[in-house]
């Protein structure tokens, strides 16, 4: 199994006041990155971000650490993978799917007991997950 995509942005308003989503620009580059086949740069891109982390709310944070979540476990980087959904749980406890990553990162890395902890905290919160 692969970890499930970080949460949905919700739309919205277009214009100079429109908010921007969580993470964005460095998110949006580190995707379009990640699909043109250039995985190194997109991490790169993401760790640029985390340089100046501390102009970064916790949403960002999350955002950011849960993309480069994504990119390691893709690269069979298990422990990095896992790092990154730490950080992610540090900057936003209730991030959805955060858990639920850490807990496949642990399988990976063939940690049974904290992988099989996580899985029933994530079923705990979530009894109806499908996956």
């Amino acid at each position: 199994m692969k970890p499930v995509d970080a949460k949905e942005v919700p739309a919205q308003p277009a214009g100079k006041d429109a908010p921007e989503p969580p993470g964005s620009p460095f998110v949006a580059r580190a995707v379009v990155l990640h699909l043109d086949g250039k995985t190194e740069a997109a991490l790169t891109e993401l760790e640029r971000a985390l340089q100046g982390k501390a102009g970064l709310s916790s949403a960002q944070l999350a955002e950011i650490h849960s993309a480069a979540g994504y990119l390691h476990f893709e690269r069979g980087e298990y422990e990095k993978s896992a790092d990154s959904y730490e950080k992610v749980l540090d900057a936003d406890p209730e991030y959805p799917s955060a858990d639920y990553n850490r807990a496949l990162c642990l399988e990976a890395l063939g940690r049974w007991e904290p992988a099989a902890a996580a899985f029933e905290k994530v079923l705990a919160r979530e009894p109806t997950r499908a996956e």
